[in-house]
């Protein structure tokens, strides 16, 4: 019979030192809940040596979905964690200083925008800034967390630190935001270049122009319509648009044309089958104004 969740995290607590090198033997272990956007619920796994302060977090659930579906055998998972753990091993403490002193991250700051809604129980110890039916919150966003780009996010308590207020912080994460590189691409090249195919003169035509609009890593690049420069220069370039939120990490910019009850329940199925829980922004469709900026449609009055 197949181990429960719980039961397979006990295992794994109980076994995982058997698979790791002896420098392990005293690791704390140690499982906890870790809320993610939209309130996505992860199990991680810790393993913490005495040397330092910090250890990388692996998530259960995968390995479980791969025990459950027999891909792997258990003792071939609780090798595969043992091996993620000790190939992102950190050797020495995180140092919390850098993140106290507000000069050491004034340039790091930037906003993030997800669900209102979904985000409730988060929100209560963030500061955020409401726009439409979305919220920003303020991320601490650096290139050398260990050698590799991590995030943190700004809480009441780290913001009240820094001597800052909300209107503070955002418009700090505005400006720093306006100095990121935006990516605005036609769909048509963003899909071509994730199949790694060369892009021709004759690329197919999709009829309705769409393009993708997100940053230079990929990553919660939704926020970018928050730049309200930028989307002065998208409708100067290319008249009234919609905003429809393909995720957290880009939007596609559509001409404001067409049905909008087809388009909100097309954002809705995709949102339902192909958008991770974690990932995705919103069910609405959007508009851009420079007198009222982002604007979910359903709450626009028709001027009937």
């Amino acid at each position: 019979m197949k181990m429960n969740f719980e039961e397979f995290k006990e295992r794994i607590v109980n076994d995982i030192k058997n698979y790791l090198p002896a420098e392990y033997e005293t690791a704390e272990v140690t499982v906890s809940q870790v809320l993610k956007n939209n309130h996505f619920v992860r199990t991680g796994l810790n393993i913490r040596t005495a040397e330092v302060n910090i250890s990388p977090t692996v998530y259960l659930e995968p390995f479980f979905e791969e025990y459950l579906n027999n891909d792997k055998t258990m003792t071939t998972i609780l090798e595969d964690i043992a091996r993620m753990r000790v190939e992102h091993n950190l050797e020495e403490d995180f140092n919390i200083e850098q993140f106290l002193e507000f000069s050491n991250i004034e340039g790091c700051i930037f906003p993030r925008l997800i669900n209102k809604e979904l985000n409730k129980e988060m929100l209560e110890d963030l500061p955020h800034t409401d726009v439409a039916d979305l919220t920003a919150i303020y991320m601490i966003v650096k290139d050398d967390f260990f050698g590799g780009a991590g995030s943190v996010k700004i809480s009441y308590r780290m913001m009240e630190g820094y001597g800052l207020s909300v209107e503070d912080l955002h418009m700090i994460a505005m400006q720093n935001l306006k100095r990121s590189k935006h990516c605005f691409q036609d769909i048509m090249t963003v899909l071509m270049g994730l199949l790694n195919e060369e892009i021709s003169e004759d690329k197919p035509d999709t009829g309705l122009p769409m393009y993708v609009l997100t940053n230079e890593s990929k990553t919660y690049g939704a926020a970018l319509i928050l730049d309200n420069d930028y989307m002065e220069q998208i409708e100067n370039q290319f008249g009234k648009f919609y905003i429809i939120p393909s995720s957290v990490h880009e939007v596609i910019i559509i001409p404001a044309e067409g049905e909008i009850e087809t388009y909100t329940e097309m954002i809705r199925e995709i949102n339902e089958t192909q958008v991770a829980l974690s990932d995705r922004l919103s069910n609405e469709l959007y508009s851009w104004d420079a007198e009222n900026g982002i604007q979910a449609i359903s709450a626009v009055p028709s001027c009937v």
